[in-house]
């Protein structure tokens, strides 16, 4: 499918910017929160898979907010609280 041909592509610089994202915003971290954002997936976080799922699904929220012809699309599989978290950083 085109999408995940394109997101695949976009991967580094998505990843980069859901980092961004992440890192801005002091609650995620304050409440241990980066495995509901695929992060980090080193160490027994890549082992998980809802931490896996947690980060394609950001990695696609970005995509199709920023880089998808057309964007911004809706993103309706994600909720409100993570939707203003990827979109407090503008990295892409």
């Amino acid at each position: 499918d085109r999408w995940t041909r394109e997101v695949v592509a976009a991967e580094g610089r998505l990843a980069a910017a859901l980092q961004s994202a992440v890192d801005a915003t002091p609650w995620v971290t304050k409440y241990k929160a980066q495995g509901d954002f695929g992060l980090p997936l080193t160490g027994d976080g890549s082992n998980d898979p809802l931490v896996c799922l947690c980060r394609v699904e950001c990695l696609l929220a970005l995509w199709m907010t920023y880089e998808a012809e057309g964007a911004p699309l809706p993103v309706p599989f994600v909720d409100e609280e993570k939707m203003e978290v990827l979109q407090s950083q503008t990295a892409l």
